[in-house]
């Protein structure tokens, strides 16, 4: 029977596809268009790299088409499945296995009734392990059967949770019967979309036989599927029931206490109500995390793929009782549930993707109203102006793959008619590339912070080890210009001609050819929203990334602002452990304590909404610099660090690292580095009684400086030199694993230093250090370093390092005040000047200063930086009340404005313009001139 509330939904949308399509071929309007199964078949007719996604597809449903209805019809449960989170092995749990280890179980189509463990290969269900446990939910009669450990066996009274495995925050009960009867599940429908699409792509019905028959099975159960969330708990009531309360109680909804169902007393209970636990984040009726909109935008895009599909005698695939059932009972029905949830975050956009495609399939231009103004929220509140998420790398992988869908879908999109949108203008054949500049932006991100080796940078939540995806490359190309090609090509290590993504299949011009360069260089610079800052070493960019953190505390962000990681010779020299997912372990991974920077009082940086703002940015061809201050610690008057990369020859580099730390009572500057930590200068170290969580094994000694610690791993050297004052440098052992899965139990610890400095009323410290990598089969590059400079009243700091044949001065000041240190004489706020072994300046810089003198040689310029008032921006332009001054070439330097900086492209009169970002709204700002002198 028709719902008398989507009766006339339906048929108007049968009515438009009917008038649209015809009688034979397909007329896709959703996620794929005409265009793209074109481009598809004519990549296939050409490239074997096309050919072979469809043979993966065709591999991939083999066993499905060998099946028969009744099949399906088994694998596909009338019962909820069981939620995949938070899983344990119960044999090896805690000893190869991780609590909470989610993906532990390996599966297969070909014996489908049985789990088995990935890390000790115990085969579930097993005698041993029994599920004696079980919930029901009486409304909607199911009862659910789950393995009790022995604790909770020996305590059957105690109903807490306080003897069941944990994940996360919650106890959670692993179901072996619930997790085959979901992967069972999973398995078929995951095949529905591929055979759509081999159905597009060849035009055999039988291919859209089996997804319709597979549909039509899912549509008969989805009804039926209660919400349930990613630690096991159950809504008792009518689906439809329980998104609407989700959707009017954003929390996880507003139910009789009797309607949400777990084993645990009290567990999501408020008092005289219950919660779905958190809601749409973690809750849905097919998986259980983010609503699980996805599966249902998958069944969507393969209904639109298949709709027209027509049997040799002429008849359709899906017949009317068929379409009555995907379109109300499934599709539409999803859809509405999804669009209940109305919050924006990393986890909506599949959910948007399907407003959108339902409303351009069955006519209702709200959806698509939904669909687009998710989009916009998405990159307003969930990425910086210059595209760099407010998360992590990870999360904006995250972001960017699960809102991909929502502007394919939206491409080419008219309004119908008449239509008139609350807040915006009808839309006609819509672009979403061209009209959101930022996404183009948050594509290129994905490329710009790379490292070296092509990996993110390890800051925040961020896993360790994930990096370039050609995806970002091939959509740039595809959507917004050719230009693009070069880089997509290094991206996927292959010609075009050889190598494509899925992605590529439906999107990349058959004719596509690379002209000019790879299009998007890696270079040093400041992201000006992202506030984070790469310098990669002139010279030395294939091996070397100096990451230099200024992102704020908030969501998935660590308390490392003003933290470092150092890439050189492609190996790790200042390390970050990264994101243990979901695992008490990421208390230690977060922590202050764990980054390569200055702990005060032994405590997490402790500002809630801590910033950092960038004082400093230069480049010249031997040296570069950034200097950024924070609000890190609410005892610190001042949290500042002030970073330089130096090149030397052979395209090597060193960095010279200035940390200045006012208040608390304990100062501690933290390094860590991969591999084995092989010396320690500067006294015998002993056993002291300090306990540190996390930490093992200190030992402590009072080295006078300088002082250096040596760290070595595969083939390469860090070495730490330290050349101030120190009370106490403790070493210990840190944790060296750096993922939440059971492999990384027992990995083996790294090691760590703490230079400590303490004062009982007021600390107060200025660290100078030099940090120096070098492959173990060369001597440092770094023959000595010295403190020439170090005054606390001033915070000038300076240092003299000694390479063969050259020393170098580095020289940090936070005034304009003229100083001396030792041969060098300098006005300005950093400056570096390389002596040769006559004492003769054959390199200099100098930043933010009007002179730096050295024997008889003089860089010098007139103003150290210039004031300007701001009378309004516009895209990349800062429009200036006046005339910028005239005589210097600015281009190439730094603007600072508000609390960032940007590189400036060009000055014309009173407008400035800067590279590659958005400025953002100021009123005043400052150019940092500077002069290089030297080869």
């Amino acid at each position: 029977m028709f719902s008398k509330r989507l009766m006339p939904v339906y048929l108007m949308a049968v009515l438009a596809i009917s008038g649209c399509s015809g009688n034979s071929g397909i007329d896709p309007r959703t996620l794929y268009k005409a265009e793209n199964v074109t481009f598809a078949r004519e990549n296939v007719k050409r490239y074997p790299w096309a050919q072979d996604i469809v043979g993966s597809w065709k591999k991939s449903v083999e066993y499905a088409m060998q099946q028969d209805k009744a099949f399906f019809g088994e694998m596909i449960s009338e019962m909820n499945m069981w939620p995949h989170y938070g899983q344990n092995c119960p044999h090896c749990v805690g000893r190869l296995s991780s609590m909470g280890e989610t993906g532990i179980y390996e599966w297969d189509i070909k014996n489908p009734d049985r789990l088995k463990c990935k890390h000790c290969g115990t085969v579930y269900p097993n005698a041993d392990y029994p599920e004696t446990g079980s919930m029901t939910a009486p409304k909607m009669g199911q009862t659910f059967h789950f393995y009790l450990t022995e604790e909770e066996r020996a305590h059957p009274e105690d109903k807490t949770g306080k003897y069941a495995f944990r994940w996360a925050s919650w106890p959670v009960h692993t179901s072996f019967s619930g997790l085959v009867r979901s992967h069972k599940a999973r398995w078929c429908i995951y095949k529905i979309l591929p055979l759509a699409k081999l159905y597009a792509i060849t035009g055999e019905v039988r291919y859209a036989e089996r997804a319709a028959l597979i549909m039509d099975i899912m549509a008969k159960r989805y009804p039926n599927w209660m919400f349930y969330s990613y630690n096991g708990t159950y809504a008792d009531c009518p689906p439809a029931e329980t998104a609407a309360s989700m959707g009017e109680y954003p929390r996880g909804g507003h139910f009789p206490v009797d309607t949400i169902i777990n084993a645990f007393e009290g567990l999501h209970t408020k008092g005289d109500y219950a919660v779905l636990n958190n809601g749409f984040w973690g809750a849905g009726r097919f998986g259980c995390s983010g609503g699980a909109a996805g599966i249902i935008l998958q069944v969507t895009v393969a209904y639109d793929l298949i709709r027209n599909a027509r049997l040799p005698d002429g008849k359709p695939v899906l017949t009317p009782e068929m379409d009555e059932r995907l379109v109300n009972d499934l599709i539409i029905a999803g859809c509405d549930d999804m669009e209940n949830w109305d919050a924006i975050n990393n986890k909506c956009g599949p959910g948007r993707a399907l407003s959108g495609a339902v409303g351009i399939l069955f006519k209702r231009p709200d959806s698509v109203s939904r669909a687009l103004e998710g989009f916009e929220a998405l990159m307003d509140h969930s990425f910086h102006t210059d595209g760099f998420c407010r998360e992590t790398p990870s999360y904006s992988a995250m972001h960017l793959n699960l809102m991909r869908n929502i502007p394919e879908i939206l491409m080419g999109y008219s309004d119908p008619p008449g239509y008139l949108p609350n807040e915006r203008s009808p839309l006609k054949n819509f672009d979403p590339f061209r009209s959101i500049d930022r996404y183009r932006l948050a594509q290129e991100s994905m490329v710009r912070m790379l490292d070296p080796s092509n990996r993110y940078p390890v800051i925040g939540d961020t896993h360790f080890g994930s990096g370039l995806n050609p995806m970002y490359a091939e959509l740039l190309t595809d959507r917004y210009s050719s230009t693009y090609a070069g880089l997509l090509e290094q991206a996927q290590g292959a010609p075009l001609s050889e190598k494509g993504s899925e992605y590529a299949l439906w999107h990349r011009d058959p004719e596509l050819k690379v002209s000019g360069g790879s299009g998007l260089p890696h270079r040093t610079e400041w992201f000006p929203g992202w506030h984070v800052g790469v310098m990669r070493g002139g010279k030395a960019p294939k091996h070397t990334a100096f990451f230099f953190n200024g992102n704020g505390h908030g969501v998935h962000r660590h308390y490392d602002t003003l933290g470092i990681i150092y890439i050189a010779h492609n190996g790790e020299a200042a390390t970050d452990r990264g994101y243990i997912w979901d695992d008490p372990r990421n208390a230690w991974t977060k922590s202050t304590l764990s980054h390569n920077i200055v702990t005060v009082d032994g405590i997490n940086q402790n500002v809630q909404k801590c910033r950092s703002n960038l004082e400093l940015f230069g480049v010249s061809p031997s040296v570069e610099i950034v200097q950024a201050s924070a609000n890190a610690y609410s005892q610190c008057s001042r949290y500042q660090r002030t970073t330089a990369l130096v090149q030397i020859p052979g395209g090597r580099t060193y960095a010279v690292d200035f940390f200045r730390v006012t208040g608390g009572t304990k100062h501690q500057y933290c390094f860590n580095s991969n591999g084995r930590l092989i010396t320690v200068t500067g006294g015998g170290q002993k056993p002291v009684s300090d306990t540190i969580k996390w930490l093992d094994n200190l030992r402590a000694s009072k080295p006078k400086p300088p002082f250096t610690v040596t760290w070595e791993q595969e083939g390469i050297r860090t070495g730490m030199t330290m050349l101030n004052e120190s009370d106490r440098l403790i070493t210990a052992d840190a944790p060296g694993w750096r993922s939440d899965r059971g492999e990384e139990l027992d990995a083996p610890p790294i090691q760590q230093i703490l230079a400590e400095r303490t004062d009982e009323k007021s600390a107060q410290s200025q660290y100078a250090v030099v940090i120096i990598p070098y492959p173990v089969t060369e001597e440092s590059p770094v023959k000595s370093a010295r403190l020439v400079a170090n005054d606390f009243e001033t915070g000038t700091i300076a240092i003299a390092v000694e390479l063969e044949g050259r020393t170098d001065y580095i020289i940090s000041s936070l005034d304009d005040i003229s100083r001396s240190y030792g041969p060098v004489t300098m006005n300005g706020r950093f400056g570096f000047a390389s002596l040769d072994s006559d004492g003769k300046m054959k390199q200099g810089y100098l930043l933010d200063g009007t002179e730096l003198r050295c024997g008889d040689k003089v860089i010098e310029c007139e103003k150290s930086h210039i004031p300007l008032k701001i009378e309004s921006v516009k895209g990349m332009s800062f429009i200036c009340a006046g005339p910028v001054p005239e005589g210097l070439n600015f281009k190439g330097s730094y603007i600072l404005a508000g609390d960032t900086g940007y590189e400036i492209e060009s000055v014309s009169g009173n407008i400035i313009t800067v590279r590659d970002y958005p400025v953002s709204e100021c009123t005043a700002a400052t150019i940092l001139n500077s002069v290089w002198y030297g080869d």
